[in-house]
């Protein structure tokens, strides 16, 4: 599975949103990856390149949202989104 893989899976397991804190601990649960200062780099940086609400999107996948507001660490799928 692809690290976007994982956060989708991790994310969905976690009923579609979740800090940062608890993102981490799913994706390696379910991953096997140790949880590296660089795992967790990959992990937000897949995140922001998927999200229209980054600057970062790179306009293809709009997978994530930020759920309150960017800076704050908590982000759901979009296909969750209420």
């Amino acid at each position: 599975m692809t690290y976007v893989e994982y956060i989708i899976q991790a994310l969905s397991n976690l009923d579609g949103k979740a800090h940062y804190s608890d993102l981490y601990n799913e994706f390696e649960r379910i991953s096997g990856k140790r949880m590296t200062t660089g795992v967790k780099a990959a992990i937000r940086a897949e995140i922001e390149r998927n999200s229209s609400d980054s600057t970062q999107f790179k306009g293809k996948r709009d997978l994530f949202y930020s759920v309150n507001g960017l800076g704050n660490g908590t982000w759901g799928l979009r296909s969750y989104k209420k």
